[in-house]
């Protein structure tokens, strides 16, 4: 049989055994089991023993090409005995990312981006029987992590392969389901989104906002503010209980900045540019009013009539630490007090920083509140 057909005939079997399990969708428990036990019994389990051996001794080599038939075969044939008590991630992933790559045939490459996707829709129909099977040493197989593998392999594998007919809008779409899924979990199974996913889903934002930035541009500035907020989340987490975490998160917020900044999409003219006539239809829209002050808050928009506008109608809404600091700089600019700053200006201008500090998330924003505080009291007018 032709090697192109025979791995069409595969690629069908396999589909046929994912097909299969989701009508089944039955849990195994695998607790205690060996790889033997799952290899089967009888005839078959003589030659299912034999594509273990082959794949294992393949896989040991870094042979992938020879490594790939046994383990295909195993798919169709026990599936379950190709996920043993070794990460799951550097074995069957690991082998069929490395054939992506050093595949130069694009016909060969997509029916090996094929066999990715069935596997990572074998793992969330039977991630609760693998989880019996994988080594607790290990991160279990979780929906949402899985989710994000996928759509990793979308974006960085996907887009260099013509079959696959890459499309910019679903990697966007493949990483927004995915954390959504984590989030849901992250409330079950406290299960967090990896600073190494953070970075990648950005990268899909920018690539979809370059598409048509007028239509994305919202969107894009929203995706840039939760990015940040969820690696300032998890840095304030592990600042002081694991280094190696808080330094992922570190890389991936400092790489989400250098990502925003090409784009340009942070500039103060295009900030103002964009909220100025949207301020009035939005002066409800909290989410949009929150955005706005603080995107123009920490891109040179302070000192604004637009800056000001924003935050005097998102305190209305919800007061905050970033729109109380609005608030009391609007009280201490001259330009919008004849010229002047009179005493009631100043005592509003420290109300205003005082309730900052009160709602501010971090020691450093505590810090810049007080240091606004102070100089409200150093310009006010002693009796």
């Amino acid at each position: 049989m032709p090697a192109r057909i025979e791995r069409l005939f595969w690629m069908v079997a396999l589909m046929l055994t994912t097909m299969t399990a989701r009508a089944d969708g039955s849990f195994s428990d695998f607790t205690g089991t060996t790889v033997e036990q799952r290899l089967g019994h009888g005839r078959d389990s003589v030659a299912n023993r034999n594509f273990f051996n082959q794949y294992v001794q393949a896989y040991q080599r870094q042979d992938w090409k020879s490594c790939y038939r046994p383990w295909r075969e195993l798919m169709t044939r026990a599936p379950f005995s190709t996920y043993n008590v070794t990460n799951y991630a550097a074995t069957v992933h690991l082998l069929l990312q490395q054939l992506m790559l050093s595949e130069p045939d694009s016909v060969e490459r997509y029916l090996y981006f094929k066999d990715a996707m069935e596997v990572f829709d074998f793992e969330l129909q039977h991630y609760r029987s693998l989880n019996t099977i994988t080594d607790q040493k290990h991160e279990p197989l979780v929906p949402g992590v899985i989710q994000c593998r996928r759509a990793y392999y979308y974006k960085e594998l996907g887009q260099h392969i013509p079959a696959v007919a890459y499309k910019k809008e679903t990697a966007y779409k493949n990483f927004v389901e995915a954390f959504a899924t984590l989030r849901n979990e992250q409330l079950t199974m406290g299960e967090e989104i990896e600073a190494f996913y953070l970075s990648h889903y950005f990268q899909a934002c920018q690539a979809l906002f370059e598409t048509d930035r007028e239509r994305y541009y919202e969107q894009f500035l929203t995706d840039y503010i939760t990015c940040l907020e969820t690696c300032d989340n998890m840095m304030e987490k592990y600042a002081k209980v694991d280094e190696q975490k808080w330094q992922e998160y570190a890389a991936a917020r400092n790489d989400i900045q250098v990502y925003f900044g090409r784009t340009g999409a942070g500039s103060p003219e295009g900030l103002m540019a964009y909220y100025e006539p949207r301020l009035t239809t939005n002066g409800k829209n909290q989410r949009f009013l929150d955005n706005a002050v603080h995107l123009m808050f920490y891109n040179g928009c302070i000192a604004t009539d637009v800056f000001y506008d924003a935050c005097e109608r998102a305190y209305l809404l919800k007061p905050n630490y970033e729109n109380c600091i609005g608030m009391g700089l609007f009280g201490m600019d001259p330009t919008h007090n004849n010229g002047r700053i009179d005493s009631l200006s100043l005592v509003d201008a420290k109300r205003y920083f005082d309730e900052a500090r009160r709602l501010a998330r971090n020691a450093n924003e505590h810090y810049l509140a007080s240091k606004f505080t102070a100089d409200a009291l150093a310009r006010t007018p002693q009796p």
